[in-house]
């Protein structure tokens, strides 16, 4: 028989991204990055001076990137704890990023929404924006 589900975590505000690291499963909730480890406590790791977090991608050195969504920027938390701009894309998406995807290579591929989603607008064709190691974005 299957088990039971269970609430792991409450009093959330966004939980996004979901990512298993270090005995852990790390998400982006809101303006926070979170952690909840294998005994369910859960913690804020980090919190960015933003009101949004989507997307995350995990650094082989530790460090995470995610995206604060309204302000089009891509953000880094180091791997000594802090929320620094990794890079500012408001100058080239004119609506809210979303996810990010790292690839092997150390390309990050962000999405950007392509409409206001909290205004209520109509979805339609969004962008993809690739920035590769050498920090070229395109």
């Amino acid at each position: 028989m299957p088990a039971s589900p269970q609430i792991v975590a409450e009093k959330l505000h966004v939980p996004e991204s979901p990512r298993w690291r270090d005995d852990g499963l790390w998400f982006v909730d809101g303006p926070a990055i979170r952690r909840l480890d294998s005994r369910g406590q859960c913690a804020v790791v980090a919190m960015a001076d933003c009101p949004l977090l989507l997307g995350m991608a995990i650094l082989p050195d530790g460090g995470v990137l995610t995206n604060d969504a309204a302000g089009r920027r891509v953000l880094k938390l180091t791997a000594e704890g802090r929320v620094e701009i990794d890079h500012d894309l408001s100058s080239l998406c004119a609506t809210m990023l979303n996810e990010v995807h790292r690839f092997p290579d150390g390309s990050l591929l962000v999405g950007e929404f392509g409409f206001d989603i909290l205004q209520g607008e109509e979805p339609v064709a969004q962008r993809l924006v690739l920035i590769s190691p050498d920090g070229q974005v395109r």
